[in-house]
């Protein structure tokens, strides 16, 4: 009778163990299949971006297009003033610049890193100053640009893509306005770094950890979330990193660092935009 129990008991213990092991197992393929469908959903949400990113730039190049033409037709005009005609170049620097960057989205996650492409970010953003205080509604626009940086390697349109997004996101955190500081320096680890320096609203630790996530945004922001996350992909993209100093009611700094381009080039980006 006791060895009968004792069989009994070891048939149990097995059935037991056996029926353990299906449990795991199921639900180990039950939580292979939630992540194959949520990557599933990832890849074709993806996808479906890329599409409508195609349709948008195509259309934004149509419209710009339309812009440039009607400011070539006005430029024809006879008895143009200095400022008009200043204001002409600028219209047409903006339409050109707005198409770059449209094309540059297309770009976005899967273009190679050109080891050739080589911009000096001073050069760059006085450059492109004019534009940005255009976009800004009752803030100011402050430049403390290093002179005699070394380049950064990067292209002028993904740094421009960098500055306009930190840019507007600064301005957008001052609703009652106050002063963006822009701040480009170099330092002894190969690097160029871009600051842009806010008086706003501040973010609090949670937010500042998800700030760079795509399509987020604050509950009492009407924008659309993609501008930080436009930052972070092409810094990835060109090998940097990103830090932000941030206190709710004081102000957000955020630092991005880029690495110098290689000192002997065989080609180079813009030409406009070097030291």
């Amino acid at each position: 009778m006791p060895e009968f129990l004792l069989v009994c008991s070891a048939l149990v213990a097995a059935l037991l163990g056996l029926i353990l092991s299906r449990r795991r197992q199921t639900r180990r393929l039950q939580a292979e299949r939630a992540a194959l469908a949520s990557r599933l959903h990832d890849a074709l949400h993806s996808a479906t971006l890329g599409h409508l990113a195609i349709g948008l730039v195509h259309d934004i190049n149509n419209l710009m297009d339309v812009v440039l033409g009607h400011a070539d037709l006005t430029r024809a005009a006879a008895n143009l003033t200095a400022d008009q005609q200043l204001s002409l170049d600028e219209i047409d620097r903006a339409a050109r610049t707005t198409g770059e960057l449209a094309r540059e989205l297309l770009t976005l996650g899967r273009a190679p890193m050109d080891e050739q492409s080589s911009t000096d970010a001073s050069v760059r953003i006085a450059r492109i100053a004019s534009m940005l205080e255009r976009v800004m509604d009752n803030v100011q626009l402050a430049l403390d640009l290093a002179d005699g940086l070394p380049p950064a390697r990067a292209k002028a349109t993904q740094l421009d893509q960098v500055v306009l997004n930190l840019v507007l996101n600064a301005a957008h955190a001052m609703p009652d306005g106050g002063t963006v500081v822009v701040r480009t320096r170099s330092d002894a680890q190969a690097c160029i770094s871009i600051e842009v320096v806010d008086q706003g609203v501040g973010m609090s630790p949670e937010v500042v950890a998800r700030a760079f996530d795509p399509f987020f945004t604050t509950e009492s922001s009407a924008h659309t979330g993609i501008g930080l996350a436009t930052v972070a992909t092409v810094v990835d993209q060109l090998g940097g990193r990103i830090s932000v100093g941030s206190t709710p009611g004081t102000g957000t700094s955020i630092r991005v660092d880029l690495p110098v381009a290689n000192p002997n080039p065989r080609g180079s980006g813009d030409p406009d935009d070097r030291g």
